[in-house]
């Protein structure tokens, strides 16, 4: 009973290998938001020596961008093909089941609105569409603006902001 007991006070208090003090949320259960440079994935490359920059690396079959400033990671997205009003939505409803109604903001030329004027639209360069949740330290989004891809994106609201480590959501 008391080995058990134990454990289970183990399991409560563990905490994953790659978080740290300064993690304010993992993303991709790769990246920690607000963590140093030396918590970025090996394969994520060569950080530039000023320790500002963007970073670009394939994990999982995705594409990651992880955006540096002064040695600490600030932003962080990924991009989800394809690029298609569709695609937007899906990954929206999955952001909304796990941190409920977001913010959304459209700027899209007045002409467009249907699916498909809005495709032309993000094709010609002028449409837009993102749908965002404020978080304590952070903000993650979903945004349209390429035929390409739709991107997932977590950004401190504060680079010098720091809190405890977040668990790994959509």
């Amino acid at each position: 009973m008391i080995t058990a007991a134990l454990c289970a006070a183990m399991l409560l208090t563990a905490r994953p290998a790659s978080a740290n003090d300064d993690c304010v949320k993992l993303v991709f259960n790769a990246v920690c938001l607000g963590g140093s440079v030396q918590s970025l994935p090996r394969d994520a490359g060569p950080v530039p020596a000023s320790g500002n920059g963007e970073l670009r690396f394939k994990h999982r079959d995705k594409i990651v961008h992880v955006e540096l400033k002064d040695s600490l990671v600030v932003h962080v997205w990924r991009e989800e093909p394809p690029g298609s009003w569709i695609n937007y939505l899906d990954w929206r409803n999955k952001l909304i089941r796990v941190y409920g109604r977001g913010t959304e903001e459209k700027d899209f030329p007045p002409s467009a609105t249907s699916r498909s004027s809005r495709l032309n639209a993000v094709v010609r360069g002028e449409g837009r569409v993102t749908t965002f949740w404020q978080q304590p330290g952070w903000r993650v989004a979903v945004i349209w603006d390429t035929q390409e891809y739709v991107q997932l994106s977590y950004r401190l609201r504060d680079p010098a902001e720091t809190g405890s480590s977040g668990s790994e959501g959509l």
